[in-house]
């Protein structure tokens, strides 16, 4: 992980002085083609297969996910959706014009967690 400071105020506190804050610096963006390519040489599987099986793998988790189930992967963290909504008075005023938002909310597990911990000591300025 490599981060950078920037120097931010508290909003709440606009005459308190302004601190350093690390931030983490963006390396890019791995394309999907980019992971199957990488995925097939670490895996000594073809990149037709191994897209074949992410294709599977993300679409099984959408639909999962929409039926109401959480995805959990080993060593990486669960997936889960959630919404926002406006409050009504009574349960028959609502629709589901109520709902704002539909968010997927990813929750790592200890194995990422601990390999974050892990890394934030290797950190890079």
């Amino acid at each position: 992980m490599r981060y950078k400071l920037v120097e931010k105020g508290n909003p709440a506190r606009r005459n308190s002085p302004k601190k350093w804050y690390a931030i983490l610096t963006n390396e890019g963006t791995l394309s999907s083609l980019s992971l199957i390519k990488k995925t097939a040489k670490y895996t000594q599987i073809n990149k037709t297969d191994v897209a074949k099986v992410i294709q599977v793998l993300l679409r099984e988790t959408a639909d999962h996910l929409l039926k109401g189930y959480s995805i959990k992967l080993k060593d990486f963290g669960t997936f889960r959706l959630s919404v926002s909504s406006d409050g009504v008075t009574h349960p028959q005023q609502f629709t589901s014009d109520n709902i704002r938002e539909v968010r997927v909310i990813f929750t790592p597990d200890k194995t990422l967690k601990e390999k974050m911990e892990h890394e934030k000591k290797r950190t890079e300025r």
